[in-house]
Parts: structure tokens; sequence; C-alpha cells
């Protein structure tokens, strides 16, 4: 069964530079670990339902999704 897309993104904390995210794991039939998180056109591979992103820029918008 293909996995259901990770649901309830949120910011859990954030500093002037990094942003701490979580989210719902996807449900499937083997049990996905992995996630890419991406912003702009940047993409980091997580395992587990968690991540901190840092290098960030003060006062820049950034757009983030789980998949």
């Amino acid at each position: 069964m293909k996995p259901t897309a990770p649901t309830n993104l949120t910011v859990t904390s954030t500093t002037s530079s990094s942003i701490s995210l979580s989210w719902t794991a996807s449900t499937d039939n083997v049990g996905a670990t992995g996630y890419t998180v991406s912003y702009g056109a940047t993409n980091v591979n997580v395992t587990g339902t968690s991540a901190t992103i840092a290098g960030l820029t003060a006062d820049v918008t950034y757009t983030f999704s789980v998949g």
C-alpha cells in the first residue's frame, strides 16, 4: 500500500536562524520512517517525525512541507 501523506506539520520552536518541526507519521503496510522536509529549492532527508532546520535567515519568510 502506498504511504499516506504525513499530517499535522507543526512548528515546535524557532530561533533567528533555525526552526524545529514535527508531524504525524505516514501510515502504510511497511512502516515508512524516512521523510523529506522541503523549503524553497532545498530538500532535507530525515528519519522520524521531527526535524530542526538550521542556517535560515532572519526576516525571510519560508514555507515548509514534509513528504
